[in-house]
């Protein structure tokens, strides 16, 4: 008995050898078929895991990291005028920077 498709349109593309050796390696990495690869490029914008957020929210991510930054920049800023900086102050942005980078990382995973 034959198996029905859901998707019926096929793509061919042509690779050199080390383009393949490449690919082969990444979707290895990845542990998922050429078919999930390229429909995960195409529809999440790459090929590792999908994501449970919206494109809106991704640009709301994205502009909170960008607000994240900023601050860090006005603390890199203060830090080089004022030269002086005690150890808990360098502690506490390296700890919110570590909890920014677990965020993000749980989001990506998901």
């Amino acid at each position: 008995m034959e198996k029905k498709r859901n998707r019926k349109v096929g793509i061919h593309i042509f690779l050199s050898d080390r383009e393949a050796e490449i690919l082969e390696q990444k979707i290895a990495k990845l542990g998922i078929t050429k078919s999930e690869y390229f429909r995960n490029c195409i529809l999440y914008g790459f090929p590792g895991r999908k994501t449970n957020f919206t494109d809106a929210e991704a640009e709301r991510i994205a502009y909170e990291m960008n607000r994240i930054g900023n601050n860090v920049n006005q603390i890199a800023r203060y830090v080089n005028k004022e030269h002086e900086t005690s150890q808990s102050e360098i502690e506490e942005v390296k700890k919110l920077i570590w909890n920014l980078n677990d965020v993000i990382m749980k989001l990506v995973l998901e």
